[in-house]
């Protein structure tokens, strides 16, 4: 004899005509521990979404070594292509075609040229040397900003040093043609002072180039002598910085973070001797 199963119905709570709103039983909370690998998923994916993370919180001198150089640098930029692309300024040729015509020591001043050549080859090359020891000694991680991403480290690291050379290219140039226009005109003006004491020549001919001196001076304290003073400041700048730094951590960094910041200091120093040799010649 089989007994037949009774089946217990709950009788539903009346509702109200009136509230004809639901309730709902709260939901049941379920407490578990996660294991380590779902948290190891979990911080892997996080790492996959966000794979940047800059170096500014740690880099406390970001807008006195970085941004305010790169500001200035720009500017000097787009003075120097104004002055370049758009008006044609073709003054360096012209006065390097008198002055060579005029000269009779045309050797000394072809040495003279080809030395601040060679100069700023060897400036360029050990300015990125020390660009390349930047990144060495505070870690390409850190620099870049990309610590999980290997192809991200390396094509930023690589823009950067596209960057860097393109930066140091426009310093040589500008630095280099202002220097050299100094040069040209101080043989010029010799020249001149040599055919006077010498009476060789008629004075309406020293008069006429007394005047493309005028002329040459007052074109070069004009939109090249701003582009020279923004790149000079900005030498002048980072040196500055660089010192203070090498003498406010003395003690509390490593070798290597104060021979970078020596070495940065010195090519500051290697720049600025281009146009301060031409106001102790």
């Amino acid at each position: 004899m089989t007994i037949p199963a009774v089946k217990i119905i709950t009788p539903l709570p009346p509702i109200d005509p009136k509230n004809t709103m639901i309730t709902s039983f709260p939901p049941i909370k379920q407490s578990y521990v996660e294991s380590p690998n779902k948290m190891e998923l979990a911080k892997s994916s996080s790492q996959k979404e966000d794979p940047w993370e800059p170096a500014y919180n740690e880099c406390k001198h970001i807008f006195g070594t970085f941004i305010l150089p790169s500001m200035l640098h720009l500017s000097a930029y787009f003075i120097g292509f104004y002055l370049y692309r758009i008006r044609e300024h073709e003054g360096l040729y012209v006065l390097m075609e008198k002055v060579f015509l005029q000269s009779t020591k045309q050797k000394r001043l072809h040495v003279t040229l080809w030395c601040f050549v060679i100069l700023g080859i060897v400036w360029l090359l050990l300015d990125m040397g020390v660009f390349v020891l930047y990144i060495f000694v505070f870690g390409p991680e850190t620099v870049t900003g990309f610590r999980q991403s290997k192809l991200g480290l390396v094509v930023t690291a690589f823009l950067m040093g596209c960057g860097q050379l393109v930066l140091d290219l426009v310093n040589v140039v500008i630095i280099l043609n202002y220097a050299a226009q100094c040069q040209l005109v101080i043989h010029y003006i010799r020249g001149i002072t040599r055919r006077i004491e010498e009476k060789s020549t008629h004075l309406q001919s020293i008069m006429k180039d007394i005047l493309d001196v005028k002329n040459t001076l007052e074109r070069m304290n004009s939109l090249l002598s701003y582009m020279v003073s923004l790149c000079i400041f900005t030498l002048l700048e980072s040196a500055v910085i660089g010192m203070i730094y090498i003498f406010m951590n003395e003690g509390q960094q490593s070798v290597e973070v104060t021979l970078y910041r020596a070495s940065n200091v010195f090519i500051c120093f290697l720049g600025l001797f281009f146009p301060v040799m031409q106001i102790l010649l």
